[in-house]
């Protein structure tokens, strides 16, 4: 791994410590507060929210086995990409390489950022081969982008690859574990002791069912987390959106019954998707969705979507073609769209 100084982009190693900023935005102790232009009507929502973050943070941490100062909280993992590019990459100069497919995501945030985006095909079966990402980087790659299950294939991505990545690129490399909460597989968060240029983010959305409150963490070694707080706006998540993550970590019990009985819905629904005639293949998943090719995607995309079922049609993508990803619902919700697929 290059030192950091190398690595981050020199606007961003000028701006502030993130105590200091904290320490301009907080007055705990202040019985009469007038220096943030809040108003005073409304408590508690007149008062902005807890930049620091602290209680959550810490319960974060308490939860993956690592301290604190490796856990940054953001409004999703949307702006944890976000933040991976504003930190590392100079616009018009440096690029980062992904797989194909993958989230949509890492490209727009790219694209947006004005990043170059190097997207490398996986192999059939869509295993991962590190040596051909490599090959891709050059001394503008800042960072490697996965997905682990990746989406929308819904796979692990191969424990030993990743493991190469790590060894023997010299930037960093973000392993995207959104989904991971789905598998039995343990997170490559156990590797940060390792390797320091590794980035792990996650997400309330799934597993914990808080997408509406855009709650998301990367995980790193505190020198970078240092930079992603030094960049992160300071309020990126409301007060309503911290009580709802720190509710969650405490519904432990429910959280895991919940990932339990998706994990026997979806294996009745992919059971079901064998046999039915419009289907050709359906592949592993270790995720709350999975894929499957059909004999024309598309038109069975239109059929569904006429019935009120919304499933992703992928089939556009490498790879994936005449491929809809499907993600597990209630079981009346998979119950009826395989009553839709049968009269196909």
């Amino acid at each position: 791994m290059k030192d950091l100084k190398q690595l981050i982009r020199p606007n961003i190693q000028a701006l502030p410590p993130f105590a200091e900023t904290i320490k301009a935005l907080s007055t705990p102790a202040a019985q009469v507060k007038l220096d943030a232009n809040e108003s005073s009507h409304n408590a508690p929502h007149n008062r902005y929210p807890d930049a620091t973050q602290t209680a959550l943070r810490n319960a974060v941490a308490q939860i993956t086995g690592l301290r604190p100062e490796c856990v940054c909280m953001t409004a999703g993992t949307e702006e944890a990409v976000d933040l991976v590019y504003r930190v590392f990459c100079t616009p018009g100069k440096d690029n980062v390489v992904s797989i194909s497919p993958t989230r949509s995501l890492y490209k727009a945030r790219a694209d947006i950022n004005d990043v170059e985006f190097r997207s490398i095909k996986l192999e059939e079966k869509f295993h991962l081969k590190a040596e051909k990402l490599l090959s891709a980087c050059n001394q503008h790659t800042k960072a490697i982008l996965l997905c682990s299950p990746n989406n929308p294939t819904g796979n692990l991505l191969e424990g030993k690859e990743v493991e190469c990545l790590l060894e023997n690129f010299d930037g960093m490399v973000v392993i995207d574990e959104s989904f991971a909460d789905f598998s039995d597989s343990p997170s490559v968060r156990a590797l940060l002791p390792r390797h320091h240029n590794l980035i792990v983010l996650n997400s309330f959305s799934h597993a914990q069912a808080c997408a509406g409150s855009r709650v998301g963490f990367l995980l790193a070694i505190p020198p970078v987390t240092e930079y992603f707080h030094r960049t992160r706006t300071p309020h990126n998540l409301s007060r309503e959106a911290q009580a709802q993550a720190l509710d969650i970590i405490g519904r432990r019990y429910d959280v895991d019954k919940w990932i339990k009985h998706l994990r026997e819905e979806k294996r009745r629904v992919m059971a079901a998707f064998l046999q039915l005639a419009c289907c050709k293949e359906v592949f592993p998943s270790e995720s709350n969705f999975f894929l499957a090719r059909f004999n024309d995607a598309p038109a069975v995309h239109r059929y569904l979507k006429s019935k009120g079922i919304a499933v992703a049609d992928c089939s556009t993508l490498p790879l994936c073609e005449n491929c809809l990803r499907i993600t597990i619902g209630l079981p009346n919700e998979n119950s009826q769209l395989l009553g839709a697929l049968r009269q196909f």
